[in-house]
């Protein structure tokens, strides 16, 4: 009996040839499995499963029964009429078709179909489920998104916690960043993290090898850190290993840069490379995360940037950033150190341009950051800018001596080099020699001051060639060489720098490093292979090229006597405004020593 008579609430209209192929399909299934769809212990409890319950499939209690002919079987017994076959002839073709190994025309009930007819069945049960199921769900919901909230709360504290640690760290701050780094543990920062800071803390007191140290370790922690990567390369370059430094860097293309760190860092080390990409690099951290540090860092880079190009829009993108970082961290001696750097830079480059009135500000604001910075007596970034304020400002260098008191404490060998400078141009020679004592050990410029000033004292040719002979025994790299090479020619011994030079030459290899090529070109004219014109065009619109460049012709025509050609390319190089490298400053330097004395220096003869 189908379920429309089984409920004894339907007329006669209702019973319909579809209630025929119902009794068919009860037949069938009989003959498949034995038993007929629906029994139970008495004629009433059958009409109730009739009425409620589904089939068991044929194929359960028969696994021989195909899967089609159980489809068909299962199809003429569905409680509703209209999703049964219209009639006993249909119901006979779909038959011949299985026989026939057609395909039939009759499909399986999904599960969301047997799920929708029995909530139909029973409404109520099923309005009572779906409500449990609703407040089940959105309770998890709720949960889930309390958890996901706990997470981001703290990866938050975690990361606020590592910019505060990573911002000490840059300053070189041995107490405040172990501080920092212990807190950002507290909050959540991995072992990883904290070597990786101790390894940044390092590089910004210019130890080197106790970075590389750190770092090797926090990368075997988390070998697919970007960031660890990136640091442990550039330290490596800032040893002159740059074989093992791009060992470390290949394998970053496979690894995603998660982080703003990832990017930040990334675009510190492609630096080296190339330049325009390392700020695209570093937009991505500024976009993922603009802190302050990331404004600070990509303010930093496109202030070295806008040096080397002299182009308006790159120094007032690097002005912008040191605003926005000077904003989000006031009082930080770093941020008011690169903030002066930036508005140094801007007034060269707005001068050079006739925007007197831009240039006449940037120098204002360079003043205020100086200001500031003086509430820093004791800080290295604060001297080091204080330093360059006062040698861009005038032509008195004497008060480079007053940033020295605070170097007790410090040591720093850029803020000893910088009274050295002072004392050098005030023909303090002495005094200059006492200042380097064993501050500048094994640095190259520090050695090669050493040099400058040891053939000014009387008898200082052989004291400064001896000197020379001791550092270059020591197999230097291509960076120390060219720079112990120039001592040689303060001397007047060009010869024996060209010889030098050459020797440097057979045993550099050309490296991949951003400006390796143009170090060959300029070793290239030091070996007497290359000349003037022909460096020059290779500097091309490079103002760090130009200064190195002009410098290093300056040194060559001083060797032989040529005191006026020396001064014109000595002023050249100072026109380059590239006010933070030891070319500019010496420039300024022996050219203060033209002038006090036309006759400087004494121990060349005159050509």
């Amino acid at each position: 009996m189908p379920p429309e008579q089984a409920a004894g609430r339907c007329s006669r209209s209702c019973v319909s040839l579809r209630s025929d192929v119902y009794g068919l399909g009860a037949i069938l299934y009989h003959l498949l499995t034995g038993r007929p769809p629906f029994q139970g212990e008495s004629i009433t409890d059958t009409l109730h499963q009739v009425l409620n319950n589904e089939p068991i499939s044929p194929r359960l209690l028969n696994p021989s029964v195909p899967f089609d002919l159980q489809t068909i079987g299962l199809k003429a017994l569905q409680k509703e009429p209209n999703h049964r076959y219209p009639t006993a002839m249909e119901f006979a073709a779909e038959l011949a078709r299985f026989l026939n190994e057609e395909p039939i025309h009759g499909r399986p009930v999904s599960h969301v179909e047997r799920l929708w007819r029995w909530c139909r069945r029973k409404p109520a049960l099923s309005t009572v489920l779906m409500v449990a199921i609703a407040a089940i769900a959105t309770s998890a919901f709720f949960s889930l998104q309390a958890r996901h909230a706990e997470e981001r709360r703290l990866e938050e504290r975690r990361q606020n916690a590592v910019d505060k640690a990573l911002m000490t760290a840059w300053t070189g701050d041995l107490e405040s960043t172990e501080e920092a780094i212990r807190q950002a543990e507290l909050d959540g920062a991995s072992l990883a993290d904290g070597r990786m800071l101790r390894g940044l803390l390092a590089f910004h007191r210019g130890e080197n090898d106790e970075a590389i140290r750190q770092l090797d370790h926090a990368l075997k922690l988390s070998p697919q850190s970007i960031t660890i990567r990136s640091m442990l390369a550039r330290a490596h370059v800032n040893l002159g290993q740059l074989a093992v430094a791009e060992s470390v860097i290949q394998p970053l293309g496979r690894y995603p840069m998660n982080t703003a760190e990832d990017h930040l860092f990334k675009g510190l080390l492609e630096e080296f490379w190339d330049p325009e990409r390392a700020l695209q690099t570093m937009d991505g951290a500024v976009r993922k995360r603009p802190t302050g540090f990331a404004r600070l860092i990509r303010g930093q880079t496109r202030t070295s940037r806008a040096q080397d190009t002299g182009r308006i829009n790159d120094v007032e993108a690097a002005v912008s950033d040191a605003v926005a970082a000077r904003t989000l961290l006031p009082d930080s001696p770093v941020v008011l150190s690169v903030s002066l750097r930036a508005h140094l830079v801007a007034a060269g480059i707005y001068e050079e341009n006739r925007m007197l009135e831009k240039s006449r500000m940037s120098w204002c604001q360079a003043a205020d950051d100086l200001l500031h910075l003086q509430r820093y007596p004791n800080h290295h970034d604060a001297m080091m800018a204080q330093a360059w304020f006062v040698k861009e400002a005038g032509d008195d260098w004497s008060d480079l001596e007053k940033l020295n008191p605070g170097n007790e404490k410090l040591h720093n060998p850029l803020v000893t080099y910088f009274k050295i400078l002072g004392l050098y141009r005030g023909g303090r020679f002495r005094e200059a020699l006492d200042a380097l004592g064993d501050a500048v050990d094994n640095d190259s410029l520090g050695e090669t001051v050493r040099g400058y000033v040891l053939v000014e004292l009387p008898g200082g040719s052989e004291l400064a060639l001896k000197h020379f002979r001791q550092q270059w025994a020591a197999d230097p790299s291509l960076l120390r060489g060219m720079y112990y090479q120039t001592m040689l020619r303060l001397m007047g011994r060009k010869e024996d720098a060209v010889i030098a030079c050459r020797q440097l030459r057979q045993k550099t290899a050309t490296s991949s490093a951003w400006r390796a090529a143009w170090y060959h070109r300029l070793l290239d004219y030091n070996c007497d292979f290359l000349s003037e014109n022909e460096l020059l065009r290779a500097a091309g619109d490079s103002k760090w090229n130009q200064c190195e460049a002009h410098y290093s012709i300056a040194l060559t025509r001083l060797s032989v006597g040529d005191r006026v050609g020396a001064c014109e390319h000595f002023r050249k190089a100072i026109a380059a405004r590239v006010f933070d490298f030891v070319e500019h400053e010496w420039s300024r330097a022996f050219l203060a020593r033209m002038n006090q004395d036309p006759n400087w220096p004494p121990w060349i003869p005159q050509k």
